[in-house]
């Protein structure tokens, strides 16, 4: 039994801004909160001088990245009394939880709403076996899966799972967790249904409705700076094979996709309160340490050695000609990965790519690169692709795939 990858669609934010207007409006933003906190009188010019001076110093710049995409539109605007979310009216940090838990649950019901639309989806067409939702950034029950779920009158025939709150490594999970579902019995029992042949994965992230802009440490501008908002969807699909090792294509999607060679995890040791993502009385707060960087890499070559092992190779022996797709966690992440492995610039360019226009998005970054790849005419059928995210734990999570070109479709 082998899987796929396949069947990309992105849904971008409804608002971007070039990077450098993201820092100017994130430095007013910050002045905003901080004369809320004095209560209500203006801030000092040494005051003002000093919080644009430190965001430039600490942000993650316009550099690296170009471009960010949000889906609040206050980052549009400096009417402070007008801000959805960062009104500063309910104090420094802007509204409740609550408030922003409510935004995400619309806006993420609009998101499954267009990734499904209905006439994409006639009754002849057979719903997925197995709906993935993952976010780090918003949770609700009913999610807007399970809504829409039952808006497609899908109830009997597709199951909703969540997977929450890992952070920039859930789409390895989410693959492990599909390919688990296509695997169980009543899956092999109903083989030849098409709906028992793929299951759909969802990622929704909206990382700046938790940007708290009364918190100017190091550490939180540069996530304030970094993170931006995505949406993507994907499926994986079975293909069982034959005596001969051949599979039937007839169960394969009819564009390019990835086919999944190997899957594994690790947790760095001693690494606990290096990386935190956590539920706060307003927002939700990431702690990230100066050395994350340097701990990834230290673990990333012997990560990848096992990865190769795993399909009977070294590690050595593919790296000169594979295509590296390394989560965007930041620049010096990409910058330290690519000097502990020797790769070119143009064998991690998707990941600097993607980075570049449209910063992190936490998990639904890396299928984002995954889907440039399978896009890129210029990254040929059976080229290899070592993939690494990392996230709280530290947890590192990797995969390897193989491009593939397909001319059928099963679905």
């Amino acid at each position: 039994m082998t899987f796929y990858i396949s069947d990309f669609k992105t849904i971008r934010p409804r608002y971007s801004a070039n990077q450098d207007a993201t820092l100017q409006w994130l430095t007013h933003a910050h002045e905003q909160s901080a004369r809320n906190a004095a209560g209500g009188t203006e801030s000092n010019s040494n005051s003002k001088s000093n919080i644009s001076r430190r965001i430039h110093h600490y942000a993650c710049s316009s550099r690296y990245i170009e471009s960010r995409g949000f889906e609040i539109d206050d980052a549009t605007h400096e009417n402070w009394d007008e801000m959805k979310i960062f009104s500063f009216k309910e104090g420094p940090e802007g509204s409740s939880l609550g408030k922003r838990m409510e935004f995400f649950q619309k806006r993420v019901r609009e998101v499954f709403s267009d990734l499904y639309q209905t006439d994409l989806y006639p009754l002849h067409t057979p719903p997925p076996r197995e709906l993935l939702h993952v976010s780090c950034t918003g949770y609700v029950s009913p999610s807007p899966a399970q809504e829409l779920v039952e808006k497609m009158g899908w109830g009997a025939n597709s199951r909703v799972t969540h997977l929450y709150h890992m952070g920039c490594y859930a789409s390895f999970p989410a693959l492990r967790t599909a390919c688990a579902y296509l695997c169980l019995p009543e899956a092999l029992a109903n083989a030849n249904m098409d709906s028992s042949q793929f299951v759909d994965v969802v990622h929704t992230e909206l990382c700046t409705l938790h940007m708290n802009p009364s918190l100017n440490d190091p550490e939180q501008l540069v996530v304030q700076t970094l993170f931006a908002d995505g949406h993507i969807k994907y499926s994986i699909f079975k293909s069982e094979g034959n005596t001969a090792g051949q599979h039937s294509e007839a169960t394969l999607p009819n564009i390019p996709c990835l086919e999944i060679l190997a899957l594994k995890e690790k947790i760095i040791p001693n690494t606990q309160n290096d990386m935190t993502w956590t539920i706060g009385e307003k927002n939700f707060k990431m702690s990230l340490s100066r050395s994350v960087p340097e701990k990834i890499s230290f673990e990333a070559l012997k990560f990848l050695e096992r990865l190769a092992e795993t399909i009977g190779f070294r590690f050595n022996d593919l790296r000169e000609e594979a295509v590296f797709a390394i989560h965007p966690g930041g620049p010096r992440i990409i910058d330290q990965v690519q000097t502990l492995l020797g790769v070119r610039e143009n064998q991690i360019a998707h990941s600097r790519e993607t980075l570049r226009k449209y910063g992190n998005m936490s998990s639904a970054t890396l299928p984002h690169i995954w889907k440039n790849i399978v896009e890129d005419s210029n990254c040929p059928s059976g080229k290899l692709i070592f993939s690494l995210a990392f996230g709280p734990g530290l947890t590192i999570s990797g995969g390897l795939f193989k491009k593939v070109a397909t001319r059928n479709s099963g679905r």
